[in-house]
């Protein structure tokens, strides 16, 4: 990747501070802290779930759900196992025990929205040549395999369209027109927003999800890479072609 020339940023906690100073997107940004005793002690009495993510990491490996559990305590999902504990205390100690060092944030808990049952999130990929608009390449949908908390290719999430998805979660054809619309427009301004602070960059995925009401949620902003080479796999290769085409006049020769 000698050639590749578009600036990343690894760090989610720098993309959300970026990100959180825009008035147009704060609104879709969950709650996001460093990972400490106090912060997951706040946002615990003020969510009924959380999230925890490392703050630089890929393919949604790391990722914690704690749970509240009454007067049970609270649960904490790490990837399949499952652990109940009394005290917020014990809970804590936990998640460091498996972190160690590792730099984590904490986020208020989004419901993944369902599509005939299965959690999803959207990936809008935003790509620019150089010296070029930025420019919405395309939409597709990650669905989660069941019993997982995470919906990424990588472990056993499949890949499908954004009408197809958008149908099995209750949308019909003039709510799913619309609902694109809407991404597209805030995914320009998360591209705009971050291209001011670096301007080398030249593509990002952004990752979103609705909930029930179908408020727009910000996952995750990732910049370095974002993969896209399963989309040759569809049927209908326009959206692949059309990122191929913008990710080579940036020196990445595939969507790896």
């Amino acid at each position: 990747m000698k050639n590749y020339k578009s600036q990343h940023v690894r760090s989610k906690w720098k993309v959300h501070s970026i990100l959180s100073q825009n008035p147009k997107i704060k609104k879709h940004l969950p709650e996001t802290r460093w990972l400490t005793l106090k912060n997951l002690q706040e946002l615990l009495n003020t969510y009924s779930f959380l999230y925890t993510k490392p703050n630089i990491g890929t393919h949604g490996k790391g990722i914690m759900r704690i749970e509240k559990a009454g007067d049970q305590g609270y649960i904490l999902y790490d990837g399949k196992k499952k652990t109940r504990v009394k005290s917020i205390n014990r809970l804590y100690r936990i998640i460091r025990s498996r972190i160690g060092s590792i730099k984590y944030i904490v986020q208020e808990g989004i419901e993944l929205g369902k599509s005939q049952g299965r959690p999803f999130d959207l990936r809008m990929m935003f790509q620019r040549k150089p010296g070029g608009p930025w420019t919405c390449t395309g939409i597709f949908s990650k669905l989660g395999k069941p019993g997982l908390i995470v919906t990424n290719y990588h472990q056993g999430g499949k890949l499908d369209t954004l009408e197809n998805t958008l149908a099995g979660f209750g949308m019909n054809e003039e709510t799913i027109e619309g609902t694109r619309e809407k991404l597209a427009n805030l995914g320009a301004e998360i591209a705009r927003t971050l291209h001011r602070r670096y301007p080398g960059m030249h593509e990002m995925g952004i990752d979103v999800t609705l909930d029930p009401q179908h408020h727009i949620w910000i996952i995750e902003v990732n910049s370095r890479r974002p993969q896209f080479y399963p989309l040759k796999w569809f049927e209908d290769k326009t959206m692949y072609r059309m990122m191929m085409k913008f990710a080579k006049s940036y020196g990445r020769p595939n969507g790896y």
